[in-house]
């Protein structure tokens, strides 16, 4: 297959170098969901361990992610949130990153990283009446809209050399 592809201002911006040589990777993810779908509250959370080995290095990896959505009179509160540490040996490719859509909506997209981060969200979602789009005979838009105002923070800090990104969020 031939690949072809053109950047919508002209060049693409350059990729870090954040290659580094093979590792041996192991990881342990436990994942847990609970819910009560007539009420609509629910929860989430994850949580993750990784060890990597290299024939003169090593690094530890823990990651976790957790989110709570609460039925409010007029829509929902939904609140999300992710933390991590990677030990001193840790790759450029595996280390935590924020901004952007998915973390700090209005930052620019992986401005902040580093070997620690946090980051929470809060967001109010609100149905509102809306018009129907048809799309189709069998399919619409449907008739509400959600409004979800956010409120987000984030930190990031243990710069390494290499990454193309700040320390602080």
């Amino acid at each position: 297959l031939s690949v072809s592809a053109t950047s919508a201002t002209g060049r693409y911006r350059p990729n870090p170098a954040l290659g580094s040589g093979d590792w041996v990777v192991g990881s342990l993810q436990v994942s847990g969901r609970a819910g009560e779908a007539d009420a609509g509250r629910s929860a989430r959370g994850t949580v993750a361990v990784e060890a990597g080995f290299q024939s003169d290095s090593a690094y530890a990896r823990l990651w976790a992610s957790g989110g709570l959505v609460v039925p409010t009179g007029t829509g929902d509160l939904a609140l999300a949130g992710t933390a991590g540490w990677g030990s001193t040996g840790l790759p450029l490719y595996r280390t935590f990153v924020l901004g952007g859509r998915g973390t700090l909506v209005g930052e620019p997209f992986r401005a902040y990283g580093g070997r620690w981060a946090a980051w929470a969200r809060l967001d109010w979602r609100v149905p509102v009446p809306f018009p129907a789009i048809p799309l189709g005979p069998y399919a619409s838009t449907g008739r509400q809209l959600v409004m979800a105002p956010v409120v987000a923070a984030g930190w990031a800090v243990g710069p390494m050399d290499g990454l193309p990104r700040g320390a602080r969020a």
